[in-house]
């Protein structure tokens, strides 16, 4: 029997190098963009027409909706699946061209200033970074439902053993202006406190607010709505609605952010120091 020969060390060699150069062809971004453009156009009347299929994604995470929403609503969802191949060959593309890029910048015979002209190409790596952060946002992610609480009423019970969970009500804020008559007595901030007590029994009291989440023991705490938006006829809050959320993969796109930011600065370094030497050269 003839055994099958495995090509030479040096053929495969040049299939790789073809390959990754491939991969990070300008061409092939084009039409991956092309591709997504007309994926894009798809779903926007998809949406419209079929918005409850897509509410629970953020409330059941990416892999539970690809499997049940998505797959029995294929008419509709198609161009989902279609989006996460194309940003998938487009986040490799990237990946391959700026690295080609950049090993020809901090390679061998590399000159004076080579720092300054990575800027562009750690842009393009934190955009590769980020979308990987919101890909673990969607997969890791944990959103518990809204959860109605009375003030200084029953404690919730949180999950992980964290404890438990209160509201209460300390110095809240209305408006008393005269330019907007229609807003008088309205809360400008409701005075939430977060009252959680650990197994152990210790007690932290964080403030809630809209825009100002809390944060405790990995998740965030965020106001979703209150219940009356007025301290008249009543005074007092009947119910309050706290949105609860974990996210382990916001980091990563955070770090993308900074990236981002540190390839800004290089990149702008770079541009003013061309600008000074053409001023010179002229």
């Amino acid at each position: 029997m003839d055994k099958v020969k495995s090509p030479r060390p040096g053929k495969f060699l040049a299939w790789l190098q073809k390959a990754w150069r491939l991969a990070g062809h300008l061409d092939l971004a084009v039409l991956i963009c092309l591709f997504l453009a007309l994926d894009t156009a798809l779903a926007y009347p998809l949406i419209q027409k079929s918005l409850s299929t897509f509410i629970p994604l953020g409330e059941v995470g990416l892999l539970t909706w690809l499997t049940t929403y998505g797959r029995f609503n294929l008419s509709h969802t198609f161009w989902f699946y279609g989006l996460m191949l194309g940003v998938t060959l487009l986040g490799i593309n990237a990946f391959c061209c700026s690295t080609a890029r950049v090993w020809a910048i901090v390679g061998p015979g590399r000159q004076r200033g080579w720092l300054y002209k990575l800027g562009p190409h750690l842009t393009h790596y934190a955009v590769v970074v980020m979308a990987l952060g919101y890909l673990g946002s969607y997969v890791f992610s944990q959103a518990l439902p809204g959860r109605a609480l009375i003030p200084d009423g029953p404690p919730l019970k949180l999950p992980r053993n964290l404890g438990t969970l209160a509201v209460s009500v300390h110095d809240p804020v209305v408006y008393e202006g005269e330019r907007l008559s229609f807003f008088q007595n309205w809360y400008l901030d409701p005075g939430f406190r977060l009252k959680l007590t650990s197994p152990e029994g210790q007690v932290t009291y964080l403030k809630v607010a809209y825009n100002r989440p809390a944060h405790y023991g990995g998740y965030n705490f965020y106001l979703a709505d209150f219940y009356p938006k007025s301290a008249e006829p009543a005074g007092s809050y009947k119910m309050v609605s706290l949105s609860i959320r974990r996210d382990p993969a916001s980091r990563i796109y955070l770090a993308g952010m900074a990236i981002f930011a540190v390839g800004l600065l290089l990149w702008l370094v770079d541009l003013r120091k061309a600008s000074r030497l053409k001023k010179l050269v002229v």
